[in-house]
């Protein structure tokens, strides 16, 4: 045996030793990063995101070309960031539907015990997520700090939903007008969610089929592309540095009208507000 390779040997052997010795201390010190990492990746590693990465990955290796492979991966990299961010918006947004009951539970409770916070205590325990922990965020920001105005800017701070504003608004009223006067005031916003509600739910059966047409058209495109990937005869067509700039074109052309009729229809929906 050379020398060299008893040198490597011996090397190898003093790191075990070492990883051996002090494998307590390093398990310790990367206990917590590794902890950090895995909830960083759960947040992002989702099935919103690994789906189109890996639809694009899959196509990049059976396509031919590499100017279609970097084009599929970026494509795939751009929609999974779109897809998290809409899912992300989707799960931090509120229902008009809870403020709605949230708006006439708290209405129920205030009139029993005129006191805002105290009915907004019993009232959290009605509601569900994201909305609850909006309504406990201001609650623990007032008996933490005895003021409700610090309790109304820390729910400004974390949401802009205009129905939510409006119910601080009134919120903020109550402390200097009469009770019966605020239970007024939450009985026209009710109402006026009530309405918002239903405008909703009509926009949402009219607007069904083009939401329904439009995943059609997308899943379509998708199995068309795999197909043709899996063809070697029709894929070979994109070998060439022509068929990979048409593939391209063509491409951004069908992502890029897919966003704008989602674009169009989250619009619409926007619109009621």
């Amino acid at each position: 045996m050379s020398r060299d390779m008893l040198l490597l040997l011996g090397m190898g052997l003093a790191v075990i030793l070492v990883l051996l010795v002090l494998w307590d201390d390093l398990e310790r010190l990367t206990r917590v990063p590794i902890r950090r990492l895995r909830a960083g990746a759960s947040t992002y590693l989702t099935r919103t995101t690994l789906v189109p990465m890996g639809i694009s990955v899959f196509l990049a290796i059976v396509y031919p070309g590499a100017m279609i492979k970097l084009y599929l991966v970026i494509v795939g990299l751009v929609v999974a960031r779109y897809a998290f961010r809409k899912h992300s918006s989707e799960e931090v947004d509120v229902p008009i539907r809870e403020i709605a009951q949230l708006v006439l539970t708290f209405r129920g409770t205030y009139q029993l015990q005129p006191s805002v916070f105290s009915s907004l205590a019993e009232v959290s325990k009605k509601l569900s997520s994201p909305l609850r922990e909006l309504i406990d965020a201001v609650v623990t920001t007032y008996y933490l700090t005895s003021s409700g105005e610090r309790a109304y800017q820390e729910l400004r701070r974390r949401t802009d939903n205009v129905y939510l504003n409006q119910f601080i608004y009134i919120l903020e009223m109550s402390e200097t007008a009469h009770p019966e006067a605020v239970v007024v005031a939450l009985d026209g916003f009710a109402a006026r969610l009530r309405r918002h509600v239903e405008l909703r739910r009509q926009i949402d059966t009219s607007l069904g089929p083009i939401t329904s047409q439009v995943s059609f058209l997308q899943g379509l495109s998708i199995v068309i592309v795999i197909a043709v990937g899996l063809i070697p005869t029709l894929r070979r067509a994109y070998s060439s540095v022509t068929g990979q700039v048409v593939f391209m074109f063509v491409a951004t052309a069908a992502v890029g009208t897919s966003y704008y009729i989602e674009q169009r229809i989250r619009s619409l929906k926007e619109r009621i507000t």
